[in-house]
């Protein structure tokens, strides 16, 4: 419920027109602003897939094959 809390005051405040001391977004703007955290995700996590592999195969390679756990990459 937290959340779901959390959104609705959001298009609340979000949507108040100016003259009442909103911030005076359309419908349109308040999608975006709720959409952009969760397509900044997914590219996140299909970014950090692929480029986490590439750094451990090249921190493997300079170091001759050695791979610790312990390094923080």
């Amino acid at each position: 419920m937290w959340a779901v809390g959390i959104n609705i005051a959001t298009a609340i405040i979000f949507g108040t027109p100016q003259e009442y001391s909103g911030y005076g977004y359309n419908n349109v703007q308040i999608e975006y602003l709720h959409t952009s955290p969760i397509i900044s995700t997914i590219i996140a996590e299909v970014f950090s897939h692929w480029f986490n592999d590439f750094t451990a195969r090249r921190y493997v390679h300079k170091h001759h094959g050695v791979f610790e756990p312990e390094i923080r990459l």
